[in-house]
């Protein structure tokens, strides 16, 4: 490492030299070195991300400076790092601190208001279980802006902490420590309580025999590094687009009224054993989620998040929709009376019963019925 004054055109320059003897880098290769995610060829054994040389130039780019590389294969590997001397940069202590704790600058990343991040409603939540901790830190700035993150660094913990907050959607990378992301997706998909979440396989193993082994575990899709971020975003947000299909899906019928060869999937399968555990406690009028959770076997929280994911509704609100759904099938087919019907479906009075069922679908049970 060599450092030294220059000068340029008239402007001096600070010049940082870094030189080793190592593999060196083909000329074909040269161009590409500080794009993002490139790998040099033939790939070292300690090989990196891709991301490291991509960094470096953006903070060199950030403070006017240059990078080149000078390099011939077998002999070594030479970068040049020139920055402008002003000698009047103003001292910005809160810059400062940022750029010495900056996730990309040391070994102990920590995601942002990971503690408080069920406490918001808004953004959806996404879980990212990734080990490595540069991509980590890049998709977390690719999406932080539209999601609530949570990170996790290996499988097994990422599986945990799925199954505990059930995410609106995962990102997780496939070759990781403890648990691989084939396993990750497996056992997720195969878990009553996290089925319905999409799950992105994040890799760079790019052949079809991983692409195909990614897909029969059950993933919804499957990344390959490199990756662009517009498509990263355009793949989280059709996913979610087909979850909001399902809700409309979920809100507009009662699947347990349904033929039975009608029932498609585990998410239609689980709706459907939610509906008929609230069809059969109808007239009871205190039945809530804390009776719905004990039936299922879950807990109040993992209902709660279930059944918001799947539907788009509170417990609460989605337990009154379905004795609503009931009373407008009773309506189209039964001679009961308006009170009859609230009552048999839960309901403690005629009236809420009528300005619920207004406000569910836009006409009063009187005009339902005609």
């Amino acid at each position: 490492v060599v450092t030294k004054k220059i000068t340029k055109n008239e402007q001096a320059y600070l010049q940082l030299l870094v030189k080793d003897s190592g593999i060196g880098i083909s000329e074909q290769q040269i161009p590409y070195i500080f794009d993002r995610f490139h790998q040099a060829k033939p790939i070292h054994e300690n090989k990196g991300t891709g991301i490291g040389l991509a960094f470096v130039k953006e903070l060199v780019t950030s403070m006017d400076g240059s990078i080149k590389v000078e390099s011939e294969l077998n002999m070594g590997s030479s970068f040049i790092l020139d920055f402008p001397i002003h000698n009047n940069a103003p001292l910005d202590m809160e810059t400062a601190q940022y750029a010495y704790s900056s996730p990309m600058l040391v070994n102990t990343y920590a995601p942002k208001k990971q503690d408080a991040i069920l406490l918001e409603n808004g953004a959806p939540i996404l879980l990212i279980i990734e080990d490595n901790t540069d991509v980590a830190y890049y998709l977390q700035t690719c999406l932080e802006d539209q999601y609530q993150i949570v990170i996790c660094r290996n499988g097994k913990t990422g599986v945990d902490k799925a199954l505990e907050i059930l995410p609106d959607i995962i990102i997780s990378d496939v070759m990781m420590p403890e648990m691989d992301g084939f396993q990750v997706c497996k056992t997720l998909k195969e878990d009553q309580r996290s089925s319905h979440i999409p799950i992105i396989l994040l890799t760079a193993k790019a052949t079809s025999e991983d692409k195909l082994i990614g897909l029969t575990q059950g993933a919804d899709a499957y990344l390959i590094k490199p990756f662009e971020k517009a498509e990263l975003i355009i793949r989280l947000n059709k996913l979610l687009e087909i979850r909001q299909t399902l809700q409309k899906k979920y809100c507009s019928m009662l699947i347990s009224s349904q033929a039975v060869a009608s029932i498609e999937n585990k998410e239609d399968t689980y709706i459907e054993k939610v509906e008929k555990i609230v069809l059969s406690n109808m007239e009871e009028e205190e039945f809530s989620i804390h009776e719905l959770a004990r039936e299922l076997h879950l807990s109040r929280s993992q209902v709660h998040r279930k059944i918001k994911a799947l539907t788009g509704m509170s417990a609460a609100i989605y337990i009154r929709h379905i004795r609503l759904q009931k009373a407008k099938e009773l309506l189209g087919s039964s001679d009961l009376s308006i009170a009859e019907i609230a009552y048999q479906v839960g309901f403690k009075t005629p009236v809420y019963f009528s300005q619920a069922f207004k406000e569910t679908f836009g006409k009063s049970p009187n005009a339902t019925r005609k």
